[in-house]
């Protein structure tokens, strides 16, 4: 009676009305009376709250009626053809006035992530050695690995290619595809396999994956670059002698002919990945350990970060040709949008920045986050820029 009262729970006119003039048919001491009959004045007060409660459901249930055919009839994007970016602010990215999309909320730090060639996914890893992969669209994520240390690299070129993942223990590992026997032994063939990359005498520092995902390159703290076949799980060719101290970083070039190496030594080199020889002369910035190196899509442009500043160098002289000023602080990511268009570094206060290759300037505002950048990576498209900086991913488009 109360909630029909209050009118949460909604009923007919007539049982409300044969309620309420069952409650009046006795009087404040209990004792029985004769209640008003059904057109009594008395009623009136109750019947008009009837009506407009009612025409409110009624408003309500053609909303909601509307809503689920406009549902029905909304045709899913095909997701080859149109970027997730593309669908909510197209071109934003691109004229460095990036907008905030949505926050990947994960339970422990993202340390490490990468967008592989499939659209709207996003691979992340955690301090606590867990590996997810993130789909945009369907929002849903699929655990892919563990680890019993925190994750601080992964690289993959596409979910039906091998995982590469290292953890803080030195040791990388090669996470490969394995379909599930039934339904119960995996979620939808994403349960993998791994298997330990050895021999390396040292801990390794970095790890970087093909663009065809064939080759995995491998930084040792004994300065040395092992390239492995991502399929045989066997070493492709002789190593690297990269540098004279550990190598901090690599990457593949967009062709995957070519790879770029940086170590403490504070020296960056040029690879050709087929014949293992050198390219040109080792760019040398003398200032400090080469933390983080980025390879521009055409191949002839490098940038370097050595915790102060960014360097740019040019691959055909071997030749620094500039750096890039406005900082708020030590330089710890630098990458290449796919396209080349944009060229995006990480501080550790927190500071994301877009910059021109083309005339080292800044373009728009700086993207301001509560914590250290720790990892930060362009999807395929270079339609949206993923940065970590705690216990989320930022994504921008």
């Amino acid at each position: 009676m109360s909630t029909a009262f209050r009118g949460t729970k909604f009923i007919s006119l007539d049982k409300l009305l044969w309620l309420v003039r069952t409650v009046m048919a006795f009087d404040e001491t209990g004792a029985k009376i004769v209640p008003p009959s059904r057109r009594a004045p008395e009623l009136t007060e109750w019947r008009e709250r009837w009506t407009a409660l009612n025409r409110v459901r009624i408003t309500h249930r053609e909303v909601d009626s509307q809503n689920r055919r406009r549902l029905k009839q909304r045709r899913p994007a095909e997701l080859s053809t149109i970027p997730l970016a593309a669908r909510l602010v197209p071109g934003s990215m691109q004229r460095g006035e990036p907008v905030a999309l949505r926050r990947l909320q994960r339970f422990a730090y993202v340390t490490a992530m990468a967008f592989p060639h499939d659209e709207d996914t996003i691979v992340v890893g955690g301090l606590d050695g867990s590996v997810y992969a993130y789909n945009m669209t369907i929002s849903r994520d699929l655990h892919l690995a563990a680890h019993s240390t925190p994750v601080v690299a992964l690289a993959l070129s596409s979910i039906d290619r091998p995982l590469a993942t290292l953890s803080r223990d030195g040791i990388p590992r090669l996470w490969t595809w394995k379909q599930p026997v039934d339904a119960e032994d995996g979620d939808d063939g994403w349960n993998r396999t791994y298997a330990f990359l050895e021999p390396h005498s040292c801990p390794v520092l970095s790890v970087a994956v093909s663009p065809n995902g064939g080759l995995l390159a491998t930084c040792g703290q004994d300065g040395v670059v092992h390239l492995w076949d991502t399929d045989t799980h066997t070493l492709n060719g002789a190593p690297l002698e990269a540098h004279s101290g550990p190598v901090l970083s690599a990457v593949f070039s967009r062709t995957g002919r070519r790879l770029a190496s940086s170590g403490q030594d504070g020296v960056v080199r040029l690879w050709d990945v087929e014949s293992r020889s050198a390219i040109g002369a080792p760019l040398n910035a003398q200032a400090g350990p080469q933390t983080c190196v980025a390879l521009s899509p055409t191949e002839h442009l490098l940038a370097t970060a050595d915790g102060l500043s960014v360097r740019l160098w040019d691959t055909t002289t071997s030749k620094y040709v500039g750096g890039l000023r406005g900082n708020s602080g030590p330089i710890d990511h630098v990458t290449f949008a796919p396209n080349g268009a944009l060229l995006a570094t990480g501080d550790a206060n927190g500071v994301v920045r877009l910059w021109n290759p083309s005339t080292w300037a800044s373009m728009g505002r700086p993207l301001r986050h509560s914590g250290r950048v720790r990892a930060m990576a362009f999807s395929s498209d270079s339609s949206v820029l993923a940065v970590s900086a705690g216990k989320w991913v930022d994504l921008y488009a």
